[in-house]
């Protein structure tokens, strides 16, 4: 019998965190922890998880002083007794017999990190075993190809003693795809992965969202991530070159970064992070390379333009999908 280690990093979500540990607390397999870290909430987030803790007591709560995402999750790994740790984000929530299937379908001797996630939309509970070597190709990036591991920290099952002797090497600074890194840095450490093929995490998706709001200093934010990476890569890959994979992922965030931009009421800010993209010459190397046929129907037309250098081209894209979401009501 495995026992788990369920970690939660809180930070401003009293309008969700109930309904997050609820379904933490109503698994139908109870051989867990459940460790909740107040990330220094300024609201009632982290009373909320007094309350839980208070009347089960696998229910622990960390108070500390903000530090960000990847600082509470980590003081939270610090903190499990458990070597099987899961992640839920404090805004989402998780299936009730979560645990129960992968206390039955997975085979934590086979591998070292287990994804579970609808890959075929079916909840099959297949489940299949792949060697990292394998994954190699696409680790990085992986449009095009069904068979990958996500970013996301979560809707998945890591090792302690796999992950910690990591964390110094995933930097607390980086705000703009802290999964990415994580998940990442952890692939390169381990051998074989399982995927099995159930929806067990359910995420929720804000309005107020970096899709939707303005987000300052984002290119330089996006900067840290990717240098964070090639600090990785340089201690970790093991001579297998990245380069590819890494310029082609800049180009994803290229896209973020210029839809972010428009989001911006000062069109100064836009023509600048214009030409902050246009200079990158990781970013303009992804352009060439990509395969447009990987991409969306907006993500063609935004790289297109990138690589073209058409302000005017992006703008128009901007424009279309902002209608969009207008005729939608998002």
């Amino acid at each position: 019998m495995n026992k788990y280690s369920i970690i939660v990093p809180v930070y401003n979500v009293e309008k969700y965190i109930r309904e997050c540990l609820d379904s933490i607390k109503n698994q139908t397999y109870g051989e867990f922890e459940a460790i909740l870290v107040d990330d220094g909430t300024p609201d009632n987030s982290g009373k909320i998880c007094d309350e839980y803790a208070a009347s089960d007591g696998r229910f622990k709560v960390i108070h500390k002083q903000n530090g960000g995402l990847i600082s509470a999750w980590k003081e939270g790994l610090w903190h499990a007794e458990n070597d099987l740790i899961v992640f839920v984000d404090s805004d989402d929530t998780i299936k009730t017999d979560t645990l129960a299937i992968l206390e039955e379908k997975a085979d934590y001797s086979k591998a070292d990190l287990i994804q579970f996630d609808a890959m075929t939309g079916k909840d099959t509970l297949n489940v299949e075993y792949k060697n990292i070597t394998d994954l190699l190709p696409v680790l990085l990036y992986y449009k095009g190809y069904s068979k990958i591991v996500k970013n996301s920290r979560c809707g998945k099952v890591f090792k302690k003693g796999k992950l910690l002797p990591l964390l110094n090497d995933i930097d607390n600074r980086v705000e703009i795809g802290e999964d990415r890194l994580t998940t990442f840095c952890y692939l390169l450490n381990i051998d074989t992965v399982g995927f099995i093929d159930f929806g067990g995490y359910n995420y929720r998706q804000h309005a107020n969202s970096m899709t939707h709001s303005y987000n300052e200093n984002f290119y330089e934010k996006t900067s840290v991530l990717f240098d964070s990476l090639k600090i990785v890569i340089d201690k970790y890959a093991k001579g297998y070159d990245y380069t590819d994979q890494l310029c082609k992922e800049k180009v994803i965030y290229a896209i973020n970064i210029m839809a972010n931009a428009f989001l911006a009421k000062d069109k100064k800010i836009r023509r600048h992070v214009f030409g902050q993209v246009l200079s990158d010459a990781e970013m303009t190397r992804g352009f060439r390379i990509i395969d447009m046929d990987d991409l969306s129907f907006y993500q063609k037309k935004m790289a297109s333009a990138l690589k073209d250098g058409s302000y005017f081209r992006i703008a128009f894209w901007q424009c279309i999908r902002k209608i969009k979401r207008v005729v939608k009501g998002v």
